[in-house]
């Protein structure tokens, strides 16, 4: 089954880009996992048809769960090809068709003409960070760090704040002054 980020914030360009295939009910509650952490409690996962869309050729259904903390109750996560049912439990030596967790990422999000990064508490503090321990690293593929910062745009509950949330990659954890190196990803 091919899966696919459901929500407003890609276009279905970007959206596609960043699809994925599952052979089973286990590597899509992985894959889920790998990028909305402890976000969704997977026991709840439930899948519905959605609508045939003849710009893809899918009949796509829309997949969705709880939050662990309670707060929201069946919040679309990912758009599939087909139903979430026709999956096995489980397929032996069946290998994930995602990218390997090789990269380091920070998130950081503007608002108003102030940044801030998200810290090891996973709370957001002002910029500048000092040292890499202050801040919670994603040791992940650039479509999942992509993925985090769709997820960390679609929980800002401030109607009246706009922000900009994007991943950093870490190139280098520290020079000899101490400063850390990172490359914005926009």
């Amino acid at each position: 089954m091919r899966i696919r980020p459901a929500g407003s914030f890609f276009t279905l360009h970007e959206s596609m880009e960043r699809m994925v295939e599952v052979k089973s009910l286990q590597e899509l509650k992985d894959h889920i996992k790998n990028v909305y952490e402890d976000t969704f409690n997977l026991d709840t996962l439930k899948c519905r048809f959605y609508c045939d869309d003849s710009r893809i050729g899918w009949h796509t259904y829309l997949i969705t769960a709880d939050f662990t903390d309670g707060t929201y109750k069946q919040q679309a996560i990912l758009f599939a090809d087909g139903p979430m049912e026709d999956l096995p439990a489980v397929v032996i030596n069946a290998p994930l068709n995602i990218e390997p967790p090789n990269r380091r990422f920070i998130l950081v999000k503007e608002c108003d003409g102030k940044s801030s990064y998200l810290d090891a508490d996973k709370k957001w503090k002002p910029s500048p960070f000092q040292k890499i321990e202050d801040c919670t690293v994603f040791t992940c593929s650039l479509l999942e760090a992509r993925e985090k910062a769709f997820l960390a745009m679609s929980l800002v509950t401030n109607p009246n704040e706009k922000p900009r949330i994007y991943p950093v990659e870490l190139i280098d954890s520290a020079n000899e002054e101490g400063g850390i190196f990172f490359r914005p990803l926009k």
